[in-house]
């Protein structure tokens, strides 16, 4: 009975050592691996993060184009409001009549000359010298629900920066010195996404409707 015990004894020792063994060479390879594992991201992973910046960038860029874009159209509509009501003021305190003539790319404005029954172009004033509307901005008016079109003659024609009175031309809106404005709607666009309508109405108030 000694011997077996002996023996099994031995036998359970040499297990016992065999197994220390392995999980000592095992201890290792796993924690090699763990690090391996922890040290950084996987291909897949580095693949993947530079696909959501690059999508993120791309949302990005487009917003600030847009927008940008969208601060052109609400510039020009916001400078010419503003425009128009400076010199409904100074029409008013002035006792003159003023008017806006819209061309192919912009407008300009024009003071009516009682003396000579006729509209002169205002120049030497910094304020309300004639303007153009920002790049690829175009525009549609309406004046008595009616669309107004500018001629070709319009378009084409050059005139003397002298000769600034013509007895022939005559602004598609009024400013008058009553305050009064003749009704008009002015729709500035780019796009169909991105268009500012200005309406005025004869008491004189300005509506804007994006």
């Amino acid at each position: 009975m000694v011997v077996w015990e002996v023996k099994a004894t031995m036998l359970i020792s040499v297990i016992g050592t065999i197994s220390n063994n392995l999980q000592q060479l095992k201890s290792p390879l796993l924690s090699n691996q763990k690090s391996r594992n922890s040290s950084g991201f996987t291909l897949i992973e580095l693949l993947l993060v530079i696909a959501i910046l690059g999508v993120i960038t791309s949302i990005s860029i487009f917003a600030i184009n847009t927008a940008s874009k969208n601060d052109d159209l609400k510039n020009d509509a916001s400078r010419l409001i503003s425009l128009i009501e400076l010199s409904r003021e100074e029409a008013i305190m002035q006792s003159r009549d003023y008017g806006i003539e819209f061309l192919d790319d912009g407008y300009q404005f024009l003071e009516y000359i009682p003396d000579l029954e006729s509209w002169k172009i205002i120049i030497n004033d910094n304020l309300f010298r004639k303007r153009k509307f920002s790049p690829n901005i175009q525009y549609d008016l309406y004046i008595e629900n009616k669309a107004i079109k500018i001629t070709e003659e319009q378009k084409n024609s050059k005139r003397d920066a002298n000769d600034n009175l013509n007895l022939e031309r005559v602004p598609h809106t009024l400013i008058l010195s009553s305050g009064d404005l003749n009704p008009f709607s002015l729709r500035l666009y780019k796009n169909l996404n991105s268009v500012i309508e200005i309406s005025a109405s004869l008491d004189g108030a300005i509506n804007v409707t994006e």
